[in-house]
């Protein structure tokens, strides 16, 4: 079963969706509890890294990303499917749990938001979360 992992402003936008949104969710919401947000100098450090070794195309997508991020515009209409899967991973790490959330707060803000598309994103976020955590312990 998939798992939606929302921040308290998270659900508040999640509480106010048409019934008929929570209805076709055949998951779980449970409470985000992970506490170990980046700082502005690891997304800096992650983004450095990334730019290093990416090609052109994906450096602009993720370009594309921080900008909107950076306005606090939603990202969502960015199209993930030209990307090659396996890269996705590296992007959403590049991106780190702030950008997630920020992704996911501007899709529970969507009336039609489809939830099990918000899970993925969701879940990405708390094993970053917990990455970071241990991380940080290390």
């Amino acid at each position: 079963m998939t798992t939606l992992y929302l921040t308290t402003a998270e659900r508040a936008l999640y509480d106010v969706l048409p019934a008929s949104v929570k209805s076709a969710w055949n998951g779980t919401v449970e409470e985000e509890k992970g506490t170990a947000w980046e700082s502005d100098e690891e997304l800096e450090e992650r983004i450095v890294t990334f730019s290093e070794e990416a090609t052109p195309e994906l450096k602009q997508f993720v370009e594309k990303i921080q900008q909107k991020l950076k306005n606090k515009e939603n990202p969502d209409d960015l199209n993930f499917s030209d990307i090659p899967e396996k890269l996705i991973p590296t992007i959403l790490f590049v991106i780190g749990a702030r950008g997630l959330s920020q992704m996911l707060e501007g899709l529970l803000r969507q009336e039609n938001v489809a939830l099990s598309g918000a899970a993925v994103f969701s879940e990405a976020r708390h094993l970053l979360l917990e990455s970071n955590a241990a991380y940080m312990y290390v």
